[in-house]
């Protein structure tokens, strides 16, 4: 949500801010239920020498306001931008998609073909900052793209994939498309981790599909196989050229898998890969600017405590108090200058904060901050732990990376990190 030039992450937040004319009718009211006390026992104003309504109002209306500040500090409220440095990092992954005709068959809704390009486009939506290659293939294979970390594009071409049908020959060889696979790998900036994500309905894999699977072996790549079918027999639809009988067979993708260290999953659980393909060794492609929102939320929670404490040491007549506080007995001019002490420190404190925002894990947090509210959560764990190495005890940093780390999947490493930030504050 954009107002002006002004952006706010969390815009829901502002809907709090409607209950603000609620909380200013009720000290409104307080204050008027006050002065008709004072009129009805304290007599004529006159004697009563220590009223003071306009400090009362004061109080009020910095009490309001306090709140609302605290209300916009929530919706994180956001101008300006800033340039950071982000490392992709990631591994590499090659994509042989099975478009034979025997993939229209409707045995997995809406077809095997759809639910396999669906399940794709969802893998590829949480593979940010891994290299991608795409080959679909049938009796040949078709190289679509090499390895690449514009993953929006290749989800346009896997939505476009069985188009690719009139591409490739008639029939089905396995062979010929991991060799394809294994050839889009061979390049000299190769990742320290390669993988191949076979999807297919496994029936008639085609001929010397071991020697495939050696190369592969040889190159130090797992096969992972995704199963998009079903082992009941499906008639094919007419629009395919004829009503053949198809019937998916997962035994030769789990051999394949087994065959190289890889794993065999069904096609709605194809986006589970990503996570898994989280806990191999990563390797650094490159460093990218990523331009940020910048967050302003510390200004507003900064003028609503100076607001609080202001509101808190305005002296009054009465001893009660709109906000709760502790009984202190009277000094004359000693508690007038206690008053200033106080606020000479939330000065003191407020340029602090200043300070720490100029630091670098301030910005790293930051950056990381902009990242995750795009949805970028495996480059916003980048920035949280460069942030966390720069400032290993802040409590707000090991907050974040925990976040981050629930956003993509890694639970365990989530409830570690919480356990350590714990661990250095038990409260």
């Amino acid at each position: 949500m954009t107002i002006g030039l002004v952006r706010f992450a969390e815009p829901l937040a502002l809907i709090a801010l409607l209950f603000v004319p609620l909380l200013a009718g009720l000290v409104w009211f307080e204050a008027r239920r006050r002065r008709q006390a004072n009129a009805r026992y304290g007599g004529s104003s006159a004697l009563r020498l220590g009223a003071a309504p306009a400090r009362r109002a004061v109080q009020g209306t910095l009490l309001v306001a306090a709140v609302a500040l605290l209300i916009i500090a929530a919706a994180r409220p956001q101008w300006g931008h800033q340039e950071t440095e982000a490392e992709q990092r990631g591994i590499d992954v090659a994509v042989v998609l099975d478009v034979s005709r025997s993939m229209t068959a409707t045995d997995v809704a809406p077809s095997r073909a759809r639910a396999a390009a669906a399940g794709l486009r969802d893998m590829l939506g949480h593979l940010d900052g891994n290299r991608v290659a795409l080959v679909t293939f049938a009796g040949t294979a078709f190289t679509r793209s090499p390895l690449t970390v514009d993953l929006p594009a290749l989800a346009n071409l896997v939505d476009r994939a069985q188009n690719d049908s009139p591409l490739v020959q008639a029939g089905t060889d396995l062979r010929v498309a991991i060799e394809s696979a294994v050839l889009l790998l061979s390049v000299t900036d190769r990742a320290q981790t390669q993988v191949i994500v076979l999807i297919s309905d496994g029936e008639d894999l085609g001929a010397d599909v071991q020697s495939a699977i050696e190369r592969a072996n040889q190159q130090g790549i797992a096969i992972h196989t995704v199963f998009a079918a079903t082992e009941n027999p499906t008639a094919l639809p007419a629009s395919s050229g004829g009503t053949d009988l198809t019937r998916g067979d997962p035994r030769n993708l789990t051999a394949i898998a087994r065959g190289t260290g890889g794993t065999t999953r069904d096609v709605r659980g194809m986006a589970g890969l990503a996570v898994d393909f989280r806990r191999l060794q990563q390797t650094q492609f490159q460093t990218a600017q990523t331009r940020a929102s910048r967050d302003h939320f510390s200004w507003f929670i900064g003028g609503a405590l100076v607001l609080l404490l202001t509101q808190a040491a305005l002296p009054t007549s009465s001893e009660s108090r709109l906000l709760p506080r502790v009984r202190m007995p009277r000094f004359g001019r000693s508690r007038r200058a206690a008053a200033g002490v106080a606020l000479s420190a939330i000065v003191v404190m407020l340029t602090g904060c200043v300070a720490v925002s100029g630091t670098e894990a301030y910005r790293r947090v930051e950056a990381g901050n902009g990242l995750y509210s795009a949805g970028q959560f495996d480059r916003a764990l980048q920035e949280y732990t460069a942030a966390a190495g720069l400032d290993p005890n802040d409590l707000a940093i090991q907050y974040n990376l925990a976040n981050a780390l629930y956003r993509l999947g890694r639970y365990e490493e989530t409830l570690s990190t919480i356990d350590a930030a714990l661990a250095k504050n038990p409260e």
